[in-house]
This record gives structure tokens, C-alpha cells and sequence, in this order.
């Protein structure tokens, strides 16, 4: 299998293996690295939110609508009664009857 290859800049472990930890063991470094990753974040969604801002409203209303849809759907559902498949009808009138029946 063909080696790893790892840039110069990555320096030896102290238990020889080559490999060191991704992220920075100075929790300065560490605590910069997070803040600028976070402001490009935010600065991103800032500019996304500036092209899609006029679809937010009718996405919040078609969101709703799908919600009262489904309420309907569902109350429509529990008003039906649940259809009994007629060998599993006659089963139980069946088994009801002999349970009658072996009774002294």
C-alpha cells in the first residue's frame, strides 16, 4: 500500500509516528482559527440571506400550509373507520364461538 505522503510542514511527534494533532496546541491559535472560521461563516450567510430574502415569507407561508394540510389529511383518516378484512372477521367469530362452546 502506498505511504502517506505529508508535507515538510508537518512536523515528527514526539512518539516518532509523523502524524500531529490538525489543530494548533496554543489555545490562542486554537480560539483565532474558531473566530475568523465564525465571522467568514456569518459574513457568508449575511450575503445569502440578502439574495434570498424575499423568498423567506413564502417559504414560512408553505410551511404552514403543508402543516394544515396534513392536520386535514390526519383528521380525515380517525373520521374513516378502519376497514376489517372479512377472514380475519370470520376468525374471530369463530374463535369466539368455540371459546362459548368449550365453556361447562
Amino acid at each position: 500500500m502506498a505511504e502517506l505522503y505529508l508535507p515538510a510542514c508537518v512536523g515528527a511527534s514526539s512518539d516518532g509516528s509523523g502524524y500531529t494533532a490538525p489543530m494548533p496546541r496554543n489555545r490562542l491559535i486554537y480560539v483565532g482559527v474558531l473566530v475568523v472560521a465564525a465571522a467568514a461563516l456569518l459574513y457568508v450567510g449575511g450575503q445569502l440571506i440578502r439574495v434570498i430574502e424575499w423568498f423567506l415569507p413564502w417559504a414560512a407561508g408553505i410551511g404552514v400550509a403543508l402543516i394544515l394540510m396534513g392536520l386535514f389529511v390526519e383528521m380525515q383518516k380517525s373520521k374513516k373507520p378502519k376497514p376489517i378484512k372479512s377472514d380475519t372477521a370470520t376468525q374471530q367469530e369463530t374463535t369466539a364461538s368455540e371459546s362459548t362452546q368449550s365453556k361447562p
